[in-house]
């Protein structure tokens, strides 16, 4: 059986709430049986848990990976709880059902305006850091070198892959015309997902596109590559 691993953020995340099925269910069930999704989506998730979960699918002997890369203003904080013992993927908290037996969470300022996770003090300290000390431009850097570090380690590997570039600088969002990672264009995913929300972007559903024709469109692009690429090779 072949597997196709999705590394990202809260677009690849199911939320019951809504829709019977999203993208990835959509495309799981065109795929069939022979090939099975691997979803390591997580809400919030910034490129540097992006990153992790990338490595963890080549660990994994991924057969295709498909890669959302988010904004640049995630950032991965400790709740205080450590236990070394396990890989630091798996210190991460699931946001959509959020408990601290977990040491490690990915968040953002929209997120500290509707988490869960966080007490009212630890809230207040991580909207002073942002106000205070978060510079943007040295934020996109940071996440432009982690992403073009994925990109290469997915290219060396030879693993097939495609990469929507998604909210890392998007105009609609960022405002940046700036052209990233021209150097692996040609693993650009054709489709955009935060190409999809209607601003302001809504907390719920998790994946944040309502528009149930998007979920098809999107499905049956990543099945139609996935299956070229599974036939070529």
């Amino acid at each position: 059986m072949k597997t196709v691993y999705i590394c990202g953020d809260s677009f690849a995340v199911a939320d019951s709430t809504y829709l019977e099925k999203y993208w990835v269910d959509l495309l799981q069930d065109q795929l069939g049986a022979d090939i099975k999704i691997e979803n390591f989506g997580r809400i919030s998730a910034s490129n540097l848990h992006i990153a992790m979960q990338v490595e963890r699918a080549l660990q994994c002997q991924a057969d295709f990976v498909i890669v959302l890369a988010t904004s640049s203003l995630r950032t991965d904080v400790s709740l205080g709880i450590t236990d070394s013992a396990l890989p630091l993927l798996e210190r991460y908290v699931d946001l959509t059902k959020p408990n601290r037996l977990n040491g490690l969470v990915s968040t953002s300022i929209s997120y500290l305006k509707n988490n869960d996770i966080f007490s009212t003090y630890q809230t207040d300290l991580l909207q002073k850091f942002y106000t205070e000390f978060v510079d943007i431009d040295v934020e996109v850097f940071k996440s432009k070198l982690l992403i073009e570090a994925t990109l290469h380690k997915l290219k060396i590997s030879s693993t097939p892959f495609l990469f929507d570039r998604g909210g890392f600088e998007h105009p609609n969002f960022a405002g940046s015309k700036t052209q990233y990672f021209s150097d692996y264009r040609e693993f650009f995913s054709d489709i955009n997902l935060w190409d999809h929300v209607t601003l302001p972007m809504p907390l719920r559903p998790y994946y944040h596109i309502t528009d149930v024709a998007v979920h098809q469109t999107v499905a049956d692009y990543y099945c139609q590559r996935i299956q070229e690429n599974f036939q070529k090779n």
